[in-house]
């Protein structure tokens, strides 16, 4: 009798794991979503829920594990759904535990969710929220290698306005 039952449940656990796929596909090319990881890197993961501009502390980046006497504060690198985002760091010296990083963070939108469709534009409810979460994931880094994104200072200057 349990000979049978796994006879029967076998054709149907191999149709659901030929549906199933853990990748994604966009303009022809699959993709896993680790693409961007370096695995030879320490990353650290900041959960964003709300848009807003975000501030990291030195001291609340040692705490965490980072040894910022030794980085130099321009090797600092944010990434966010596999991208590069600009930073602002107040020093151009290694960060001390007064000094800061920041960044402008998003909530998670329908991005992920959208490899879900076929037709994402016609088929989704609201692109403007999660079907499964609000917290975005942002990873920050360091890097000697390539030059950081960073926002560029503008000065205000209001005397011909």
């Amino acid at each position: 009798m349990k000979l049978m039952y796994k006879l029967l449940f076998l054709p149907i656990l191999l149709s659901i794991s030929f549906a199933a796929k853990a990748q994604m596909i966009s303009n022809g090319v699959t993709l896993y979503g680790n693409e961007w990881i370096d695995y030879s890197k320490e990353y650290l993961k900041i959960p964003i829920a709300a848009d807003g501009v975000y501030r990291l502390s030195g001291d609340e980046l040692s705490k965490n594990g980072f040894n910022i006497a030794n980085i130099p504060s321009n090797q600092y690198k944010m990434y966010y759904l596999g991208k590069e985002i600009p930073l602002f760091v107040n020093s151009a010296n290694p960060l001390t535990a007064s000094d800061y990083i920041e960044f402008f963070g998003r909530k998670n939108r329908s991005e992920i969710d959208s490899f879900l469709y076929r037709r994402a534009k016609q088929e989704m409810g609201n692109p403007k929220y999660s079907l499964f979460n609000d917290t975005s994931a942002y990873f920050l880094t360091w890097s000697a290698t390539t030059p950081a994104k960073r926002f560029n200072v503008v000065a205000n200057d209001l005397t011909n306005a």
